[in-house]
């Protein structure tokens, strides 16, 4: 009975995480700090992955420190390199090539969730932290260059 009164919203719901995903890609879409998922007009936008880049590139555990400083949780995105679980050990594989893309995912990549309310300024409020981050990794390289 709670789903199919849940399933009469869906529509609702979904109208307000492609609203939420049109923020984030506004936001993150041309950051140097960052890459963002690219997902089909049909995705749920369950979460924004961001993957670090630029200044913000190795600095994945200070970024993620400073956002659950701020409140803001982050997860793994899926389970970053597969390879790394222990349940690992349960199944029969090969691996053909390095698994770079895996590898990636695992050291730089998050996501943070959507929800069916607008997050404007939830979203803004990510934004404005990495961008402060990406300005205090900027000048610390300037200071070890000169």
């Amino acid at each position: 009975a709670i789903g199919l009164c849940q399933l009469k919203k869906f529509d609702t719901f979904m109208e307000t995480r492609i609203k939420n995903s049109e923020t984030f890609k506004d936001l993150f879409g041309n950051q140097p700090f960052c890459q963002i998922q690219k997902c089909s007009k049909d995705s749920s936008w369950f979460g924004f992955s961001i993957i670090l880049d630029g200044n913000l590139k190795n600095k994945r555990s200070h970024v993620l420190y400073e956002l659950q400083r701020y409140g803001i949780e982050t997860r793994p995105i899926v389970t970053g390199n597969f390879l790394k679980n222990p349940v690992i050990k349960f199944y029969d594989y090969s691996i053909s090539q390095d698994l770079k893309n895996a590898q990636t995912i695992d050291h730089r990549g998050f996501f943070v969730g959507n929800y069916n309310k607008l997050l404007t300024n939830e979203l803004e409020k990510l934004h404005s932290i990495l961008n402060k981050l990406d300005k205090f990794y900027s000048k610390k390289k300037l200071k070890i260059k000169i």
